[in-house]
């Protein structure tokens, strides 16, 4: 809760719960961040198809978050997206290698420099998918444009 990121940043938004109730408890308030921090990587997916004009359909997850299993399940619901979580320990920095390795030609590609690697794999479940995304469509979409004409707002001050 540090303000909003891409693909449009934002320092100084808020957030908040519509719909809460005395009925919610803490874990429902918790799943709820976990949910709308996968509804941003969904915009921030959106995003990235649109400038690589491709699909995307299986993301490999690395990091400190990406240790928790019932935020990738989501992740992958809300999404669609396969996701794969290489069981590493230092899954970054073999990345920043094979990268240098690709990109000063010790590899010819990705394909070639990869190592097989096992992993966990999170699929999305089709019902859960198909109600985030009406939630997503209906509900979070709808206020992206607040956060754009906010910072439209902020720059004209």
């Amino acid at each position: 809760m540090t303000s909003c990121g891409a693909p449009s940043p934002n320092a100084v938004a808020k957030a908040g719960w519509i719909g809460l109730t005395t009925c919610h408890s803490r874990g429902d308030m918790f799943k709820a961040i976990l949910e709308g921090n996968a509804y941003q990587m969904e915009w921030l997916g959106q995003e990235a198809e649109k400038v690589g004009r491709e699909p995307i359909n299986k993301l490999i997850v690395v990091g400190g978050g990406a240790k928790n299993k019932h935020w990738l399940q989501i992740k992958a619901d809300v999404s669609g997206f396969e996701l794969q979580h290489p069981n590493l320990s230092e899954e970054t920095l073999l990345g920043a290698a094979l990268m240098a390795g690709v990109g000063s030609g010790v590899y010819a590609s990705f394909e070639h420099a990869l190592p097989p690697i096992e992993a966990q794999v999170y699929m999305p479940d089709p019902l859960r998918h198909a109600q985030y995304r009406s939630i997503f469509e209906n509900g979070f979409a709808r206020f992206r444009p607040l956060l754009l004409d906010y910072d439209m707002w902020l720059s004209q001050q």
